[in-house]
């Protein structure tokens, strides 16, 4: 038996051998589901074989990324959900004795995807479940009072952290509907003093600076902000906002954070003002969720064999591949004029049929370059419709990497620190 030591948690992990015993069907399971998770994949169930006499003498655990998902049998779907089926070969094949032993009979570990980082792992379906006691303690939480909304942010306390939870925000949701919680109400100065003070301690890259009223001594202004909120602005620090919109507290304090947008176009705070913590933690769980689904997940491409989409759908996160997939759509109802035509720059007027939105477009075939006229590059980040159908003419089939915008991509924070995944 070989054991092999999770990095996450210091805990031996049977990596799966030909020749292990198991005395029951769930055994062998919790041994390649264990040794799924410190790896980085989920497992499911697949080929049963069955002797003439109708009893078990074959079972495969698979990937879940293995095969392919089919086409639904009964009916057309309009938006088809993500796939994660990859044709991975990764099993466990146990052979299951008469007496009810089951045994490795054979092993495959290598996969063909990547594999999902440890602070993801946890959202993979195999490593998501509500154990009995907890449906027990969520019974007794609602019969003490407690709203719906507050039960699952229990649960990332008790169990210390969201990463920890043997279950999802939506298995709880399915089980007992809402799942959000309202913020406590804001602490004493000496509490929030003593409350800045361990954020440092924790984080020293944690930042805060507490304004003094002269008059009386009282704090007038307070403002923080951690490592992540620090890494982030020199992530997606290109586009930020002011908001004093927020209502104010019991004391009188106005909430002002600063905002921006992330690569799956989610609102992040950069630099935050007191109450924020809560907001930021939900945002980066929604963050978390979106990478996981960016990066471990397939769009299904609509015109499927086409390189440009290909590579749209390989770089960008999921929302960005859908918002450049609908440019790459429409640009199927322009046409184009040629107006000039200089060496190698050519300049085309780009018309949709019911001659709005019309744009210039010049483009360089050898140095590969475009602008257009609508500037939607220039103040979004990706390619509209008008450049698509100008590629598409001159038959430019090939996304030029020097438009794929980082910011916009699965991996934009890669640079910025040695991140998990």
């Amino acid at each position: 038996m070989v054991l092999q030591v999770d990095n996450k948690q210091g805990e031996p992990v049977i990596i799966p051998e030909i020749g292990m015993s198991f005395k029951s069907e769930d055994d062998a399971y919790d041994m390649y589901n264990s040794y799924a998770k410190s790896v980085g994949f989920s497992i499911r169930k697949s080929t049963t074989r069955y002797r003439a006499d109708k009893t078990l003498y074959q079972k495969h655990i698979v990937c879940s990324n293995q095969g392919q998902r089919g086409q639904h049998s009964s009916h057309e779907t309009l938006n088809e959900n993500a796939t994660t089926r990859a044709w991975c070969h990764a099993r466990v094949q146990f052979s299951i004795s008469r007496e009810g032993i089951w045994t490795v009979q054979k092993v495959v570990l290598d996969h063909n995807h990547y594999l999902v980082s440890p602070n993801k792992v946890h959202k993979l379906r195999s490593h998501r479940h509500i154990i009995e006691a907890d449906k027990q303690l969520i019974a007794q939480i609602r019969e003490a009072g407690i709203q719906p909304a507050q039960v699952y942010e229990f649960f990332k306390q008790w169990y210390g952290g969201a990463e920890n939870v043997p279950f999802s925000r939506m298995d709880c949701n399915n089980l007992i509907g809402r799942e959000r919680k309202k913020y406590l109400p804001a602490n004493d100065v000496q509490t929030l003093l003593e409350y800045l003070k361990n954020k440092q301690l924790e984080d020293p890259t944690f930042f805060y600076a507490i304004q003094v009223d002269e008059d009386d001594g009282r704090i007038s202004n307070f403002f923080w902000a951690d490592g992540q909120a620090i890494m982030d602005y020199a992530c997606f620090g290109d586009a930020v906002s002011f908001d004093t919109t927020f209502q104010t507290n019991k004391f009188e304090m106005p909430f002002a954070p600063i905002i921006g947008t992330n690569h799956h176009k989610q609102t992040i705070i950069f630099l935050r003002k007191e109450e924020c913590e809560k907001c930021a933690t939900d945002l980066r769980e929604n963050e978390l969720d979106a990478d996981y689904k960016s990066r471990y997940t397939n769009p299904i491409i609509h015109i499927p064999h086409l390189a440009m989409l290909k590579t749209a759908a390989k770089s960008y996160t999921r929302k960005l591949y859908s918002d450049f997939e609908k440019e790459f759509g429409e640009q199927f109802s322009f046409t184009c004029q040629l107006l000039q035509s200089e060496g190698t720059v050519r300049t085309f007027k780009v018309m949709p049929t019911r001659f709005q939105d019309e744009a210039i477009v010049v483009f360089n075939l050898e140095e590969m370059t475009i602008t257009c006229s609508c500037r939607k590059y220039e103040c979004i980040g990706i390619l509209c419709r008008h450049t698509l159908r100008v590629f598409n003419i001159n038959d430019v089939f090939i996304l030029p990497t020097q438009y794929i915008l980082n910011r916009w991509t699965k991996y934009a924070k890669r640079e910025f620190y040695c991140e998990k995944a």
